[in-house]
């Protein structure tokens, strides 16, 4: 559950995950794992709030207690630990707000929300498949970055070398 998840973040993030934070930090890892792994990460509905996504269940358990402490979470299976973990590699390290900002910048957000002004409630759904369209593409596009930048280059040598090789010179 997204509880279980919350929890694992909390426990590896300690004092440095609040509210805020803890909700971007799971809408990121279950885009991910729909990517990475063809499966969402929680079942829980992921909405287009207005300072960025929030899984709505997650944000009602916490708002009225006094501790940010996740209540009830089961821990994860080794598989669910290594892609939550891989998620905070890339993400944990941003604060709250610049998770908040970086969300606000993606489509999966952007189309949840429509014509709905900024700074003005939203409820609407971001979506599995937003998220799978958006973030599958820029994982295709990271891998063929990376698939390019490993690749030996196709000439080596000065551009004399290169016209003279190509019979240009």
């Amino acid at each position: 559950t997204v509880f279980d998840i919350a929890a694992h973040i909390q426990g590896r993030l300690g004092g440095e995950s609040n509210r805020m934070k803890l909700q971007k930090l799971a809408y990121y890892v279950q885009a991910w794992s729909l990517v990475w792994r063809n499966r969402p990460a929680f079942k829980e509905r992921i909405e287009a709030w207005k300072d960025g996504p929030v899984v709505a269940d997650l944000w009602q358990s916490q708002k009225n207690r006094g501790s940010e402490d996740i209540q009830s979470a089961n821990p994860l299976i080794d598989e669910d630990i290594a892609h939550v973990d891989r998620v905070l590699v890339a993400y944990g390290h941003m604060s709250a707000e610049q998770l908040r900002d970086l969300s606000h910048s993606e489509q999966p957000w952007v189309v949840a929300r429509g014509t709905t002004p900024p700074g003005e409630r939203c409820d609407a759904e971001i979506t599995v498949d937003s998220m799978v369209k958006f973030y599958g593409h820029r994982w295709v596009e990271a891998e063929r970055d990376n698939a390019a930048a490993a690749a030996p280059p196709a000439f080596r040598g000065s551009v004399t070398e290169l016209l003279a090789h190509l019979n240009l010179s």
